[in-house]
């Protein structure tokens, strides 16, 4: 679908593109970029990531994002349980 030019990093399609292939390949772009960077290192590029893995859902994720302490991805966003949280979540106060 997109070839990418090894020199200045371009990305070139021969062929029309839909928006969801366009964000298809930018959240492949993610996933190999930012486990290897210092990109989460403020609330605004943990915003940034957590939107991009989170587009489009149409329901609740509790997923856990593992860091080291100079916030580097480990191991990328394991998505721990998909659903409407109001199904499976009650909180019960205790006084």
């Amino acid at each position: 679908m997109f070839k990418i030019n090894e020199v200045t990093k371009d990305y070139t399609t021969t062929r029309p593109v839909t928006a969801d292939e366009i964000v298809a390949t930018a959240l492949d772009i993610l996933a190999v970029r930012l486990p290897h960077t210092d990109a989460l290192t403020n609330p605004e590029a943990v915003k940034n990531y957590l939107a991009t893995q989170f587009a489009g859902l149409e329901h609740e994720i509790f997923a856990c994002l593992l860091l080291d302490t100079t916030g580097t991805v480990l191991s990328g966003m394991r998505r721990c349980f998909e659903g409407q949280l109001m199904v499976v979540a009650s909180i019960h106060v205790k006084s």
